[in-house]
């Protein structure tokens, strides 16, 4: 995670990430947790809710700035999630057996409140 550092240290963003994705859940009702097997959707509920929604950020004079990146690994690949709520959010990847790495400038644009992108290596 990168981002806002006070406001990443008192919602313990962090670690509230890397528990959403193990545990494949996201924020639901009264702050219980619901399950969710798509990552794009736990990332933007992650940020949206558990960061955003925070009241160690939402309530603070400095914008809460957040950006993730993941890898989860499963028997056919590894598996690069990212989101952002930045304007944008640059990050990079290189498989041991590719030559160049894969750079990414993710840009937020118009569509939502959170920008998010994925890549896939497989396991031969």
């Amino acid at each position: 995670t990168s981002g806002t550092g006070e406001h990443m240290a008192t919602s313990i963003a962090s670690a509230k990430c890397a528990e959403r994705l193990f545990e494949c859940s996201r924020r639901g009702f009264g702050g219980h947790s619901v399950s969710e097997l798509d990552e794009h959707a736990l990332l933007e509920a992650f940020i949206l809710d558990d960061f955003m929604g925070h009241p160690g950020v939402k309530n603070q004079p400095s914008a809460g700035a957040i950006g993730v990146m993941t890898v989860k690994k499963d028997r056919t690949g590894y598996y690069f999630y990212f989101a952002h709520n930045t304007d944008s959010f640059a990050l990079a990847s290189m498989a041991s057996t590719e030559r160049e790495p894969s750079v990414v400038m993710s840009r937020l644009g118009e569509l939502g409140p959170v920008a998010q992108g994925a890549r896939r290596i497989r396991i031969d």
